[in-house]
């Protein structure tokens, strides 16, 4: 679909007809949304004003996006902008730093995007579509309008926004170059704050490959196919492969300065195209260790 933006007005030029339901079920809106855009006659053609699910549209099609006010607090610390379209952010989050902070905190991701928001000129409420533990660094996605949010959660949900980590750990030496973990993960009853390997937890699956060896630590590759709280590091640790720095599931490493799990890329479609993106994050110091490389 192509489209071309006109201060908050998205214009989209129809390949075929469709109608307005056919419309909507394209953008995965929700039904609140379908009412508000119904109620505050934000869907155009033709130049009138359309309410009627089944009116078929085409050619120019003009959703009136409102605009939304920032509704978090603002730190003094912008975060740091790897990705932007019209419809989402993705930013770095550092390691050490949580995504939502309680409603004064200027230190969560949150607040960093908020501060991003304002020096790029954006107005925007704050929308994470997904989460990273505190001590894992990387990228994360934002939702620039509320019109977008229930697309990408559905894109999430049904796991087509695909994510890539690297993890350091200490090498046992006992691991082939290529393994998955399909262990279901619970909660570990003993220890709060802890996730185990059970066989009462929810399904959880892991892709592994190493990427490379080096004094005694190994650069490990990590793809997603669910996203349980600690999966990555409770499947490691299933292994005997202990996170440099992981003060739940590792031990400490005195050769790198944070915990050894990055989002280090990403891919979804875009909301509007639904053409893929790829996305990189900035190389991280800790893993210059291994030499400049990507996966």
């Amino acid at each position: 679909m192509i489209y071309r933006m006109e201060g908050n007005r998205l214009i989209l030029t129809l390949e075929k007809p469709m109608t307005l339901a056919e419309l909507f079920t394209y953008f995965s809106v929700s039904k609140k949304q379908r009412h508000l855009c119904r109620m505050n006659g934000s869907i155009r053609c033709a130049g009138k004003i359309i309410r009627n699910d089944d009116h078929l549209l085409q050619g120019e099609v003009t959703i009136d996006l409102s605009q939304e006010q920032i509704d978090w607090v603002i730190s003094d610390t912008p975060s740091q902008l790897v990705y932007s379209s019209p419809f989402l952010l993705v930013v770095h989050k550092p390691a050490g730093c949580i995504i939502h902070g309680d409603a004064d905190d200027h230190t969560c991701l949150n607040a960093r995007v908020a501060k991003t928001c304002v020096d790029q000129g954006i107005s925007c409420s704050i929308r994470p579509i997904h989460r990273l533990d505190q001590d894992t660094c990387g990228l994360v996605v934002y939702s620039r309008h509320s019109f977008f949010q229930p697309w990408l959660d559905e894109q999430l949900a049904e796991k087509k926004i695909y994510r890539h980590y690297q993890a350091i750990c200490f090498d046992t030496g006992r691991v082939s170059d290529h393994f998955t973990c399909n262990k279901p993960i619970g909660r570990d009853r003993h220890v709060s704050g802890r996730y185990r390997i059970s066989p009462d937890g929810k399904d959880a699956c892991t892709h592994f490959d190493v990427l490379a060896r080096k004094n005694g630590y190994v650069l490990i590759g990590c793809r997603l196919e669910t996203g349980r709280t600690h999966q990555i590091r409770v499947h490691l640790s299933h292994y005997g492969l202990q996170i440099v720095n992981d003060p739940i599931y590792g031990r400490p490493s005195s050769d790198f300065k944070y915990m050894g799990l990055w989002a280090d890329s990403l891919s979804c479609k875009d909301p509007v195209t639904h053409r893929t993106i790829h996305i990189q994050d900035h190389i991280e110091k800790d893993y210059l260790y291994f030499g400049k490389r990507r996966k």
